[in-house]
């Protein structure tokens, strides 16, 4: 992210500190703008990284091994695309390779291009199997997501969301 698109980050919070009615420069705010402009881009940082070009550069020859490939449990934090409210869980991909593999980091690296952009938890899961589909040619796989959505349920993280397994 440059330097000018930063800058225009931090106003747009300045501003929006003004709109609900608080005041930016009152002991505790100072910051905020630089802060929340800092947060905001590290949450949307997906936008400048290509999902398919990271698995493409870690995968290896699956060689003779034959079996199903678990990778459980990978943490994400995503920001929903009607709200902006994030929304937090685990990924759980399962393959079984036909040509290539790849090792578990390369698994987090993807999901965490797809997550820090404006998403959707169905399409994060259609999104994470199309690329291993695609880039690693298995015979099949499956991704599964729980998440947390703070959107929901009086924007508390109360409730917990099962959906979009796609296999």
């Amino acid at each position: 992210m440059t330097e000018s698109h930063h800058a225009r980050l931090e106003l747009i919070f300045y501003n929006l500190l003004s709109k609900i009615g608080d005041d930016s420069k009152r002991p505790g705010l100072e910051k905020t703008p630089l802060l929340a402009a800092r947060a905001f881009s590290d949450l949307t940082k997906g936008y400048e990284q290509e999902p398919a070009v990271i698995l493409r550069r870690e995968r290896c020859g699956a060689s003779t091994y034959r079996g199903m490939i678990e990778v459980p449990n990978i943490s994400f934090v995503s920001l929903c695309e009607h709200t902006f409210l994030p929304f937090l869980g685990a990924v759980n991909i399962s393959y079984e390779p036909q040509v290539f593999i790849t090792g578990a980091g390369a698994f987090g690296q993807v999901i965490d291009a797809y997550a820090k952009r404006l998403q959707l938890q169905e399409n994060l899961t259609a999104q994470i199997a199309d690329v291993i589909f695609g880039v690693l040619e298995p015979k099949w796989v499956k991704v599964e997501i729980q998440a947390r959505h703070c959107c929901m349920n009086g924007q508390e993280l109360r409730t917990q969301v099962t959906c979009g397994s796609r296999e």
